[in-house]
């Protein structure tokens, strides 16, 4: 499929794709149990020239926390440009792993992955290839199945 040069821009993608995705997977922006959190602070390791470790802070793209389903993650988003590979895999590894979060979402116009953090590794739970990012219901779909059975398993 071939997209235009807007989906190479990481603001584009964020409000055409993901934040139309969220609102149709019912996590409303703000509400009594929903809300979405931008450039989600984490705080970092970094081992200093000095060889002391210092905290860097990193933003990841979103926190979405729904107290309904008792779930919280962390979203990345990236572009037709910068698809999602294995560093940026590594990045989310990263920001579930110092910021404590348990599930991690990969979003780029064709692709999106969910990530469970677990004894020091995230794996893969599922993916799910997107045949046309402007047609966002099933993208919400997908991502309703899958929270679907998060909350199953943390009741």
């Amino acid at each position: 499929m071939e997209l235009s040069s807007e989906w190479n821009n990481e603001a584009y993608v964020s409000l055409h794709l993901v934040q139309t995705m969220l609102e149709k997977a019912g996590l409303p922006r703000k509400s009594g149990y929903s809300h979405w959190i931008p450039e989600f602070k984490v705080k970092v390791p970094k081992l200093a020239l000095t060889g002391h470790i210092e905290c860097t802070q990193k933003e990841v793209d979103f926190l979405i926390e729904d107290l309904s389903r008792y779930i919280n993650f962390l979203i990345e988003i990236k572009t037709a440009e910068t698809r999602i590979d294995d560093d940026a895999r590594l990045q989310l590894q990263t920001y579930l792993k110092y910021s404590h979060r348990r599930f991690g979402v990969l979003v780029d116009p064709f692709l999106v992955e969910i990530y469970e953090y677990t004894e020091w590794q995230p794996n893969l739970r599922c993916k799910y290839e997107i045949e046309n990012p402007n047609k966002v219901q099933p993208i919400a779909n997908f991502l309703i199945n899958f929270l679907d059975k998060v909350k199953m398993l943390t009741m």
